[in-house]
């Protein structure tokens, strides 16, 4: 009798054992799920911070500076290519944008030869795909005017463009203004960042 009782208790520890433990490890999988979720949603908060601190410092750079050539010179628009330039600016004074500067840039960044668009996205020191434009604060449109009255004031590359015609993804879109002078106008100085996948 008591050889079966101790069967019976071995069994049932067994069992309280298997029961233990397979209740251990969902418990042990339902944390490490919701420690990686966190971990996770983390890693895309920061990679948001970081990607609107890009699109803000790319926007501060063109707008309050007035860019630089490598040999110093303030006037780097007259550079003999993109390769000249350390970094670019667009301002005369902190917000009052020059025409001839914002006239090069978009020459660069719009060139057809996508290692100057490339090399323009180096300059703004950001590493994503960038779209910029002058907007008129009263109809929320493309500023024209940039090089000559018909054409609008925009350089970079629209999400349109990236999807379509490049086959990106896009993951998400940061959006940075400022308020700036162009030709005398109050206007708003836009430019927009795509993390693409």
């Amino acid at each position: 009798m008591s050889a079966r009782l101790l069967n019976k208790k071995a069994q049932s520890v067994m069992i309280d054992l298997v029961i233990g433990l397979a209740l251990f490890l969902v418990i042990l999988a339902v944390g490490i799920t919701v420690l990686d979720n966190r971990v996770n949603a983390l890693r895309e908060q920061q990679e948001l911070l970081q990607q609107q601190k890009s699109a803000d410092n790319a926007l501060s750079q063109l707008i309050s500076t007035t860019g630089i050539s490598k040999s110093g010179e303030t006037n780097w628009e007259g550079a003999a290519g993109i390769d000249d330039v350390k970094f670019i600016g667009l301002a005369l004074t902190d917000r009052i944008i020059l025409p001839v500067k914002i006239n090069k840039f978009i020459e660069y960044a719009n060139s057809s030869n996508h290692a100057n668009y490339e090399e323009t996205k180096a300059k703004l020191l950001i590493g994503y795909d960038f779209y910029f434009r002058l907007v008129d604060p009263e109809t929320n449109s493309t500023l024209k005017g940039c090089p000559d009255s018909g054409s609008s004031c925009e350089a970079g590359k629209q999400e349109s463009y990236l999807i379509g015609t490049e086959g990106k993804k896009i993951g998400t879109i940061i959006k940075s203004r400022r308020i700036a002078a162009f030709n005398g106008v109050s206007t708003i100085a836009e430019i927009t960042v795509f993390r693409t996948q």
